[in-house]
């Protein structure tokens, strides 16, 4: 009977978590809810980040904000206005 602390055997150990599998969770599940109230499922980079940081108690910083867009293939970049990135959500 193995022991509790026991290594696991490499082949059956977990894969490593991505954005999405752990603290950007509650980010993503709330840039996907404000996305899809839009009408064309796109906003500005600055207008996503105002309304986490109003709707949520801890809000998110603009390069965690950033981290969570670039690597979740659940988001897109559509295009950048000046200094505005626009993303829209992929499904």
């Amino acid at each position: 009977m193995p022991t509790p602390n026991q290594r696991i055997e490499f082949s059956k150990r977990p894969k490593k978590a991505l954005v999405g599998n752990n603290k950007h969770k509650m980010n993503i599940i709330r840039i996907k809810k404000y996305l899809n109230t839009k009408d064309d499922k796109e906003a500005y980079f600055n207008s996503i980040k105002d309304w986490i940081n109003s709707n949520s108690r801890y809000g998110i910083s603009a390069g965690a904000l950033g981290n969570v867009l670039a690597k979740c293939e659940e988001f897109e970049k559509v295009g950048k206005e000046k200094n505005m990135t626009k993303w829209r959500l992929v499904e």
